[in-house]
């Protein structure tokens, strides 16, 4: 290991090793000593392009964007579903939940079950929920 790897690993360690308390200091310190004004941060993606900025091209594109709900119409094994909606978000979204979770998305009094998703997530979870023999409804926002 070169002596700058060892010199960013032992700083790596002690950034990991401090407190809730300390972080936000440490930030404020950052951008202090480095000149960063909050107000001119802009992140860019490794293309180089500013997340920011939009050519018309992309502003076309994005009003284009419609999103879709999932509503509930019947559900005759609610226990399947409950698994249902916890596979849809591991495998959909890379996020886990219980099966608690689960079951207050699935019993919620408003009967959407998903809401301000993409098609594909829509036809993805449509799919999911006709193996469980279950009765939903998209319907476009």
């Amino acid at each position: 290991m070169s002596e700058e790897s060892v010199k960013i690993e032992r700083i790596a360690d002690e950034i990991i090793n401090l407190n809730l308390m300390q972080v936000p200091n440490l930030i404020i310190l950052l951008k202090k000593k480095l000149g960063i004004d909050e107000k001119v941060i802009m992140s860019t993606d490794f293309t180089g392009k500013e997340n920011g900025v939009k050519n018309k091209e992309e502003k076309r594109e994005e009003k284009k964007v419609v999103s879709y709900s999932i509503i509930k119409k019947e559900i005759k094994k609610p226990t399947k579903a409950y698994i249902a909606v916890k596979r849809i978000y591991s495998n959909r979204w890379g996020k886990e939940i219980n099966i608690f979770k689960a079951k207050e998305i699935i019993e919620k009094d408003d009967n959407v079950i998903f809401d301000n998703i993409s098609i594909d997530d829509a036809n993805y979870i449509k799919e999911e929920f006709e193996k469980i023999e279950a009765e939903i409804e998209v319907k476009e926002k």
